[in-house]
Protein backbone atom coordinates (compact mmCIF):
# COMPACT_ATOMS: atom_id res chain seq x y z
CA UNK A 1 0.00 0.00 0.00
CA UNK A 2 1.19 3.53 -0.65
CA UNK A 3 2.81 5.40 2.16
CA UNK A 4 -0.05 7.90 2.25
CA UNK A 5 -2.57 5.15 2.94
CA UNK A 6 -6.18 5.01 1.81
CA UNK A 7 -6.79 8.76 2.28
CA UNK A 8 -4.15 9.42 -0.36
CA UNK A 9 -6.15 7.40 -2.87
CA UNK A 10 -9.57 8.68 -1.82
CA UNK A 11 -8.74 12.40 -1.62
CA UNK A 12 -8.61 13.13 -5.38
CA UNK A 13 -11.86 11.25 -6.00
CA UNK A 14 -13.57 13.02 -3.10
CA UNK A 15 -12.38 16.41 -4.35
CA UNK A 16 -13.62 15.64 -7.86
CA UNK A 17 -17.01 14.55 -6.45
CA UNK A 18 -17.34 17.77 -4.44
CA UNK A 19 -16.47 19.92 -7.45
CA UNK A 20 -18.95 18.03 -9.64
CA UNK A 21 -21.68 18.47 -7.03
CA UNK A 22 -20.86 22.17 -6.80
CA UNK A 23 -21.09 22.48 -10.56
CA UNK A 24 -24.44 20.66 -10.52
CA UNK A 25 -25.63 23.17 -7.91
CA UNK A 26 -24.51 26.03 -10.14
CA UNK A 27 -26.41 24.52 -13.08
CA UNK A 28 -29.50 24.12 -10.89
CA UNK A 29 -29.47 27.84 -10.05
CA UNK A 30 -28.90 27.79 -6.30
CA UNK A 31 -28.64 31.18 -4.57
CA UNK A 32 -25.22 32.62 -5.35
CA UNK A 33 -24.84 30.55 -8.51
CA UNK A 34 -23.26 33.45 -10.39
CA UNK A 35 -20.39 33.68 -7.92
CA UNK A 36 -20.07 29.90 -7.82
CA UNK A 37 -19.98 29.77 -11.63
CA UNK A 38 -16.69 31.68 -11.43
CA UNK A 39 -15.34 30.08 -8.27
CA UNK A 40 -15.83 26.39 -9.12
CA UNK A 41 -13.76 26.37 -12.35
CA UNK A 42 -11.01 28.40 -10.64
CA UNK A 43 -10.91 25.95 -7.72
CA UNK A 44 -10.95 22.98 -10.10
CA UNK A 45 -8.03 24.43 -12.09
CA UNK A 46 -6.10 25.14 -8.89
CA UNK A 47 -6.70 21.62 -7.59
CA UNK A 48 -5.67 20.12 -10.92
CA UNK A 49 -2.48 22.19 -11.07
CA UNK A 50 -1.51 21.24 -7.51
CA UNK A 51 -2.25 17.60 -8.35
CA UNK A 52 -0.08 17.76 -11.46
CA UNK A 53 2.74 19.42 -9.55
CA UNK A 54 2.47 16.82 -6.78
CA UNK A 55 2.55 13.96 -9.27
CA UNK A 56 5.62 15.45 -10.96
CA UNK A 57 7.45 16.04 -7.66
CA UNK A 58 6.66 12.68 -6.05
CA UNK A 59 9.57 10.34 -5.42
CA UNK A 60 9.54 6.78 -4.02
CA UNK A 61 9.26 6.83 -0.25
CA UNK A 62 7.86 10.36 -0.09
CA UNK A 63 4.69 10.95 1.93
CA UNK A 64 1.84 12.31 -0.19
CA UNK A 65 0.89 14.94 2.39
CA UNK A 66 4.36 16.45 2.28
CA UNK A 67 4.47 16.27 -1.50
CA UNK A 68 1.03 17.91 -1.81
CA UNK A 69 1.98 20.68 0.62
CA UNK A 70 5.20 21.33 -1.31
CA UNK A 71 3.27 21.32 -4.59
CA UNK A 72 0.77 23.87 -3.26
CA UNK A 73 3.65 26.08 -2.16
CA UNK A 74 5.35 25.71 -5.53
CA UNK A 75 2.11 26.61 -7.32
CA UNK A 76 1.85 29.78 -5.26
CA UNK A 77 5.52 30.76 -5.68
CA UNK A 78 5.87 29.96 -9.38
CA UNK A 79 3.07 31.88 -11.06
CA UNK A 80 4.58 31.41 -14.53
CA UNK A 81 4.80 27.63 -14.14
CA UNK A 82 1.27 27.55 -12.78
CA UNK A 83 0.04 29.51 -15.80
CA UNK A 84 1.84 27.08 -18.10
CA UNK A 85 0.11 24.14 -16.41
CA UNK A 86 -3.31 25.83 -16.60
CA UNK A 87 -2.85 26.56 -20.31
CA UNK A 88 -1.60 23.03 -21.01
CA UNK A 89 -4.59 21.62 -19.15
CA UNK A 90 -6.95 23.79 -21.19
CA UNK A 91 -5.33 22.75 -24.45
CA UNK A 92 -5.45 19.09 -23.42
CA UNK A 93 -9.13 19.47 -22.57
CA UNK A 94 -9.88 20.99 -25.97
CA UNK A 95 -7.98 18.22 -27.77
CA UNK A 96 -9.63 15.47 -25.71
CA UNK A 97 -13.08 16.98 -26.25
CA UNK A 98 -12.51 17.38 -29.99
CA UNK A 99 -11.09 13.90 -30.52
CA UNK A 100 -12.15 11.73 -27.55
CA UNK A 101 -9.94 8.81 -28.57
CA UNK A 102 -6.90 10.96 -27.68
CA UNK A 103 -7.96 11.36 -24.02
CA UNK A 104 -5.52 8.72 -22.71
CA UNK A 105 -2.73 10.31 -24.74
CA UNK A 106 -3.24 13.83 -23.44
CA UNK A 107 -2.94 12.57 -19.87
CA UNK A 108 0.60 11.48 -20.63
CA UNK A 109 1.35 14.82 -22.25
CA UNK A 110 0.08 16.61 -19.14
CA UNK A 111 2.39 14.49 -17.02
CA UNK A 112 5.28 15.45 -19.30
CA UNK A 113 4.39 19.14 -19.01
CA UNK A 114 4.23 18.87 -15.22
CA UNK A 115 7.67 17.24 -15.06
CA UNK A 116 9.10 19.89 -17.40
CA UNK A 117 7.64 22.73 -15.29
CA UNK A 118 9.02 21.07 -12.16
CA UNK A 119 12.47 20.75 -13.75
CA UNK A 120 12.34 24.33 -15.01
CA UNK A 121 11.61 25.65 -11.53
CA UNK A 122 14.56 23.69 -10.07
CA UNK A 123 17.18 24.99 -12.49
CA UNK A 124 18.95 28.21 -11.49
Amino acid sequence: MARGGPPGFAAPAALAAVLLLDWAAVRAGVPGHRALAVLVPVLAAAAFVVGLRAAAAWRPGAAWREVAAAAAGAAARDAYGTALLVMATGAAGVVAASVPVTAPLVVGQLALVAVAVDARSRTP
